[in-house]
């Protein structure tokens, strides 16, 4: 298929719920084709049915655990074996975690690591090459406006999303010459079930702070993918956060984010 392939093909990882799920559609109402991968094959073959009905596009899925030891090489295999070029690649699955990091059980800790960083690695690094080759494509990664600053009680998860905006920012410029484009995308709080599965339903981050829908975050994002930004801050009321971070003390910043993260945030 690489040889003949005319449709672009986008890989979206996470895609069965919230921002990965909006992501698939806003695409696949682009005209791409969607290789999608993810842990439930029944929402995945349930979205592979919606897609395609409703737009007449092709969607393939890999049922895959990112957190699981070499999934992300397994993720590639499969697509090469299926002779798709991948012409974007967007890494948005990820979770957090909430509590004391010393409290927070280990297993969990390193899958937030291998999902959060290490999936985005590796990723980034096989479809990557492929696209420097072709001199083209576009890689795009889920960071944060948490990446912007330490965050007590969520440790793991906002030094995930520093690296992720880092190592995004670096290839950008060392791919551009190339063809080739790299986007962090940083929202806000996001109406999804993040926010439950990091036991953090009660947080002021999701109570107080401005929380946008899936559905807008990826409309926002679509535009800055395709301009190519190299970061992208989802709204204006998170653009000014970011901007008054600027000028806050790295103590400030801290607890600030401690007080944010641990109101209500305990079960």
């Amino acid at each position: 298929m690489s040889q003949e392939q005319t449709i672009s093909y986008v890989l979206i990882t996470g895609t069965t719920s919230g921002l990965g799920r909006e992501f698939a559609r806003i695409f696949a109402q682009n005209g791409y084709n969607i290789v999608a991968v993810a842990r439930n094959e029944v929402l995945l073959q349930w979205q592979k049915q919606e897609l395609e009905r409703q737009f007449g596009v092709e969607m393939v899925y890999i049922v895959k655990d990112l957190s699981a030891e070499n999934s992300a090489q397994e993720v590639y295999d499969e697509i090469k074996h299926k002779g798709i070029d991948i012409d974007i690649l967007i890494n948005n699955a990820g979770f957090g975690s909430f509590g004391r990091y010393v409290d927070v059980d280990w297993q969990r800790q390193k899958g937030l690591a291998s999902v959060n960083m290490l999936a985005v690695m590796q990723l980034s690094y096989l479809f990557g090459k492929d696209m420097d080759r072709r001199g083209e494509g576009k890689i795009v990664n889920i960071a944060s406006i948490a990446s912007f600053q330490a965050g007590p009680y969520m440790a793991m998860y906002y030094a995930s999303k520093a690296f992720v905006r880092s190592f995004s920012e670096a290839l950008h410029e060392e791919m551009k010459s190339s063809g080739v484009s790299v986007t962090a995308i940083c929202p806000g709080p996001v109406a999804t079930n993040f926010e439950r599965n990091a036991h953090m339903i009660n947080s002021a981050m999701f109570t107080r702070l401005r929380v946008y829908t899936p559905e807008v975050v990826a409309a926002k994002s679509y535009r800055a993918i395709m301009n190519n930004k190299a970061v992208y801050v989802v709204g204006w009321p998170n653009k000014l956060l970011v901007f008054l971070t600027r000028f806050c003390s790295l103590k400030f910043s801290r607890v600030l984010a401690s007080k944010i993260n641990l109101g209500g945030g305990r079960k």
